[in-house]
């Protein structure tokens, strides 16, 4: 694997440059965030791609832009009833050069399973960050979030 003196070179290298022209089309800070880690070699950070291909792919999918200008506009229907959101809880990210813990959160159709979203938020000892971080997500793709029925569940 290669690793890059700067986050941003290994954004450039390895997100955006295989992207291409197409690299507007998706949220590289976000794909960023869940694939470029930091390392040590020696007294120096160095950073490097920390997934492999195959989820390299499904994170840059699941990070595309609505760019289609009929949709774009297009008004939010209105939120299910119900949804469940896993917590995946054994991650660790690179922010202002410090290693933090995150907790991924991926949103979900309690039926069909069906991803409505994804964040990461800091691991706390109370429900609040996750169920706002869900609210947030419920806001960004539905209307009426108000009454949804939260179910988290935690991954191993």
């Amino acid at each position: 694997m290669t690793d890059y003196a700067t986050r941003d070179d290994a954004i450039l290298r390895e997100i955006v440059m295989p992207l291409g022209d197409a690299a507007s089309h998706f949220d590289i800070d976000a794909i960023a965030d869940r694939t470029i880690m930091q390392v040590t070699v020696g007294p120096y950070p160095r950073y490097m791609m920390g997934v492999n291909e195959a989820e390299f792919w499904d994170i840059v999918e699941a990070n595309a832009l609505d760019t289609d200008p009929e949709t774009v506009d297009a008004p939010l229907p209105p939120a299910p009833a119900r949804v469940i959101v896993f917590m995946d809880v054994n991650h660790e990210v690179v922010r202002d050069g410090k290693a933090v813990s995150v907790v991924y959160l991926t949103m979900c159709d309690p039926e069909t399973y069906d991803v409505y979203g994804e964040a990461a938020v800091e691991p706390s000892n109370d429900a609040e960050p996750y169920l706002e971080a869900v609210h947030g997500l419920l806001a960004e793709r539905f209307t009426g979030v108000e009454n949804v029925a939260i179910t988290l569940t935690t991954l191993s």
